[in-house]
């Protein structure tokens, strides 16, 4: 049996959050693409980001889930590598509101808090582009 990782009440992303979290989640990518080169296809649209998760489900965030007709609020992993990366862009999203929930079906504990470490990394750094944008303007 596989995983599932839930995000509920996905957050609403103004333009500099948004802007924090594409940054943010272009350390992710990096990060994820340092420990298993090529495991994921990500995509960075004007309105969503995530990634195909090897051909077994698509992760993504909207900036702006109310004014979709449906979102993609869960991501089955089966249990593989991915899922560590699906619970660190979920959590990612989840420092942007204070009402987002992430939960998953399975247990976390073969991956410890690597998706925690990777989500906190991949913050800092979205913050700190903002911060770099304002002393070269």
């Amino acid at each position: 049996m596989g995983y599932t990782n839930y995000i509920e009440n996905e957050p609403t992303f103004n333009d500099k959050q948004w802007a924090i979290f594409t940054e943010a989640c272009r350390e992710l990518q990096r990060i994820a693409d340092k420990k298993d080169s090529g495991l994921l296809e990500w995509f960075f649209d004007d309105d969503a980001i995530g990634f195909n998760n090897n051909g077994i489900e698509t992760a993504i965030i909207y900036k702006d889930p109310t004014q979709r007709e449906w979102t993609l609020n869960f991501c089955k992993t089966y249990r593989r590598t991915p899922d560590v990366y699906v619970k660190a862009l979920f959590t990612l999203a989840k420092r942007f509101s204070g009402r987002t929930k992430v939960s998953c079906d399975g247990y976390m504990t073969e991956y410890g808090n690597a998706y925690s470490r990777y989500a906190r990394q991949a913050f800092k750094v979205g913050i700190a582009s903002i911060d770099i944008e304002k002393e070269s303007a």
